[in-house]
């Protein structure tokens, strides 16, 4: 039963993380009882996430920032979102060196950790563990794109959507519909736009005009992400 939470790096758990390549694996790991009390890339003894990620500076950003948008408590070794690429054993008192220097990589991992990190703090929707999964109009899951609705308790509350290009070879697009939990957050009669938390500039409305909320229920919501990309966007009601 540690496993759940005290021992979760040692459960071994997190290498299904690190493996994950499709929203399908992601959806598989975050239902799952065995992942729902706590979720982490590391423990101190194994080895750091961007080793196991290939060396890919860009998809260790891009999952650790992903980890914040799930719901729920996350862990994570020092220097873990700095780049480290060395173990921290158990009982040594060595220091860990992306903790004293940084360089360009660990800045780059770090700086969008951040934003997500910012965006779980700012957005109500992001609080709890509520979320739904966004198919396309076709009624299918696209093999590239997570797609994922996230609120609170409220059935009238705040909703976030975030997708993530898990491609990284170019950007990727779809249309998605509401999941049935986030349809019942949007008026129909009411005017709404985004704000993309992990952009440069997070105040910024990021569709060019307010849309119904008519048509976001009837024909969805379109995603365009670049590489490695992921976008947090908190739905609001255009003033």
């Amino acid at each position: 039963q540690t496993r759940h939470f005290l021992d979760a790096g040692q459960g071994g758990w997190f290498h299904n993380l690190l493996a994950a390549q499709t929203p399908a694996d992601f959806r598989a790991i975050v239902e799952s009882p065995w992942f729902h009390d706590l979720l982490s890339l590391s423990s101190h003894d194994e080895t750091r996430p961007i080793v196991a990620l290939m060396d890919n500076a860009k998809a260790a950003a891009r999952l650790e920032a992903l980890l914040e948008t799930f719901g729920g408590p996350t862990s994570s070794v020092a220097g873990d979102d700095l780049g480290e690429r060395t173990q921290l054993p158990f009982k040594q008192y060595r220091g860990v060196a992306a903790l004293r220097a940084a360089d360009s990589t660990g800045r780059m991992i770090e700086s969008t950790v951040t934003r997500a990190e910012r965006a779980r703090k700012e957005l109500p929707a992001l609080h709890e563990k509520h979320r739904g999964w966004m198919s396309t109009r076709d009624g299918n899951f696209d093999a590239d794109l997570l797609a994922m609705s996230r609120f609170t308790s409220d059935p009238k509350g705040p909703l976030a959507l975030v997708f993530c290009n898990l491609r990284n070879d170019g950007a990727r697009e779809d249309v998605f519909k509401l999941d049935v939990d986030a349809a019942k957050r949007i008026d129909p009669d009411k005017q709404y736009n985004v704000r993309d938390l992990m952009a440069d500039d997070p105040k910024a409305k990021l569709w060019p005009d307010a849309v119904s909320g008519r048509d976001l229920l009837e024909h969805g919501v379109f995603a365009r992400v670049p590489a490695y990309g992921l976008q947090i966007l908190s739905v609001e009601e255009a003033r």
